[in-house]
């Protein structure tokens, strides 16, 4: 009898705290003085948000190809943009990914304003990184990393391209430099 009493003091116990953690309770320390202790939401991480803060060779890839497939618009056969018509609205669609300052030199380089639309100047496109090439990644702080690829392509010969990744809620490119 005393086993039963113990085991349904156990089973309820259980329930008890599964049922807080599905309503997102919390059973918190109470102090001396008989005061809860409250933590501040801003300051609580779930385990995905520490999760979504590794900059992984995924997102790297991603954020980099992104970057390169919204640089590289399809055009029509004249070299007109078929997406955008301005290059405030391309600078808008790197928006999810880097800042319009960080764009804005690629757009200005890479694409003319004319009275029917954007074209392309058809040219090659800058040195890049390359997913398959080692690289080297500087942890500046918690949400700032620096990424280094010493690369050697026919087109640019050797080059070194530093992209800052800043994390915000997402990672996005906030810096590049080649070299």
């Amino acid at each position: 009898m005393k086993k039963i009493a113990i085991f349904i003091g156990v089973l309820i116990t259980g329930i008890i705290v599964l049922l807080l953690s599905i309503t997102n309770e919390s059973i918190l320390p109470v102090s001396a003085e008989g005061q809860q202790f409250t933590l501040s939401s801003e300051y609580m991480e779930t385990e995905d948000e520490i999760e979504n803060k590794q900059l992984t060779h995924e997102n790297i890839v991603f954020l980099t190809n992104e970057f390169m497939d919204i640089l590289v618009q399809p055009t029509d056969i004249n070299g007109r943009v078929i997406d955008f018509h301005s290059k405030e609205e391309l600078l808008k669609g790197f928006e999810r990914i880097t800042t319009k300052e960080v764009a804005m030199p690629y757009v200005d380089f890479y694409y003319k304003e004319k009275g029917d639309g954007l074209y392309i100047v058809p040219t090659e496109t800058p040195p890049w990184f390359v997913a398959k090439n080692e690289y080297k990644i500087d942890q500046i702080n918690e949400t700032k990393v620096i990424l280094t690829q010493k690369n050697q392509v026919d087109l640019y010969g050797d080059y070194t391209i530093e992209i800052e990744f800043t994390y915000n809620g997402v990672w996005k490119i906030s810096s590049i430099t080649h070299r």
